[in-house]
């Protein structure tokens, strides 16, 4: 024979290898399924996280959507505000300027009223001088009347009906009643 082996030999020696390559095909398998598992396991992770993301765009878009409503909210509220400011300025004005009017004619009126008492005061001297006199010239009537014949009279030297006092004297007006 010749010095190549024998067909025994290369039988043996490819069975050998044979089963060496069905070993490390199983074990490559064997990874291949633990691959594919893992592969699997990234794929529901890659989902989970495909929907977390999504939420959280929703979520962030919907936040955005509150922080501009908000912010609207907000910048329509403080121009209301402003404008309110300046109508309650303005009406704080008026009341301050109706305020020192009603001031003012308080003060009129106290010094109107000063002058009332003043002439009523004035009024009540005249009157005090007058019933002073009438007491004085109907007591000298009553001693004279005595001495005096009754002459008859005419109608009209006829005493008078006296007037009220106030009549007597145009200048003393009464004031009117408020």
């Amino acid at each position: 024979m010749d010095g190549s082996p024998s067909l025994e030999t290369r039988v043996a020696a490819l069975s050998s290898e044979l089963t060496q390559l069905k070993a490390e095909t199983a074990q490559l398998r064997e990874r291949q399924n633990d691959t594919s598992g893992e592969i699997v396991q990234l794929r529901a992770t890659l989902t989970s996280a495909e929907t977390g993301l999504a939420s959280l765009r929703t979520a962030a878009d919907v936040t955005e959507a509150i922080r501009r409503d908000t912010a609207d909210k907000i910048e329509s509220d403080i121009a209301l505000l402003k404008r309110q400011t300046i109508r309650l300025r303005t009406a704080q004005e008026d009341a301050s300027t109706e305020l020192s009017g009603l001031r003012a004619a308080a003060a009129n009126s106290e010094i109107g009223i000063e002058q009332l008492r003043t002439s009523t005061g004035q009024i009540r001297q005249q009157v005090a001088r007058i019933e002073t006199l009438r007491e004085v010239t109907g007591s000298i009537g009553r001693v004279h009347k005595h001495r005096v014949k009754r002459i008859a009279r005419a109608p009209e030297t006829e005493p008078q009906p006296m007037q009220p006092l106030l009549a007597q004297w145009p200048a003393a007006a009464p004031a009117s009643r408020n």
